[in-house]
């Protein structure tokens, strides 16, 4: 009770007090200022190494990405000159077996050249051997 009468009688006491305690709030107010300072330039320094970290291993894969879109061009490339080469040789192919077929289907229109079949067939198979000779 002392202490609130004196303070009643002296205004300028109480005011100082007041004041005093405003002080006191602002700085325990700037030190809490200052730690959250702290703890967010720690989760800034955190989120840009993840940042980083993320942007080399983005450009990591671009290069990845492209260095197998150009392995895939090779490919097709390749695949194409295959696909050129063979034409020709599948043509080449095509072309004989359609002579080997004409070859087979005269052999087919031929008549028997006797009465017995078996010399007609010798005698055709001889034919063929020296056609194949010439």
């Amino acid at each position: 009770m002392a202490f609130i009468e004196l303070l009643l009688q002296h205004k300028e006491f109480f005011v100082i007090l007041l004041l005093l305690a405003g002080i006191f709030a602002e700085f325990t107010y700037i030190k809490v200022l200052q730690l959250d300072i702290e703890k967010e330039k720690a989760a800034s320094t955190t989120l840009q190494i993840r940042y980083d970290t993320a942007n080399s291993r983005a450009e990591l894969l671009q290069s990845q990405l492209q260095n197998q879109n150009a392995k895939i061009d090779n490919l097709q490339k390749e695949q194409e000159a295959r696909v050129k080469a063979h034409a020709a040789e599948l043509a080449n192919a095509n072309r004989r077996a359609a002579n080997y077929k004409a070859e087979a289907d005269a052999l087919l229109k031929k008549k028997p050249t006797s009465s017995n079949l078996c010399i007609s067939a010798n005698d055709l198979i001889n034919e063929e051997i020296d056609n194949g000779k010439k």
